[in-house]
């Protein structure tokens, strides 16, 4: 009877320490998740910056490239003006 006893033990003792291995994967893997959930996060919100500095110096170009047209058109009307005043 104490033999049976012991051996039950060992099947207690044993489950226990399967449970608390698994147990302490689980709190692992728990912690993976957590870590890449993390990185991900910080992925998106520098690709989120990173489209909004796009953004911004392409509107730069386009404000500089407009502003580039609109001082030729300038140029070109006063000197068909000139032209004009010259031929006429």
């Amino acid at each position: 009877d104490g033999l049976q006893r012991g051996d039950e033990l060992q099947t207690i003792v044993t489950s226990l320490s399967v449970f608390k291995e698994r147990n302490a994967n689980l709190t692992s893997l728990q912690d993976l998740q957590d870590v890449q959930q993390q990185a991900e996060k910080e992925q998106s919100e520098a690709m989120h910056a990173l489209a909004d500095d796009l953004e911004s110096s392409v509107m730069a170009a386009t404000e500089s490239v407009l502003q580039a047209v609109t001082n030729l058109e300038e140029s070109a009307r006063a000197m068909n003006e000139a032209a004009n005043f010259t031929a006429g």
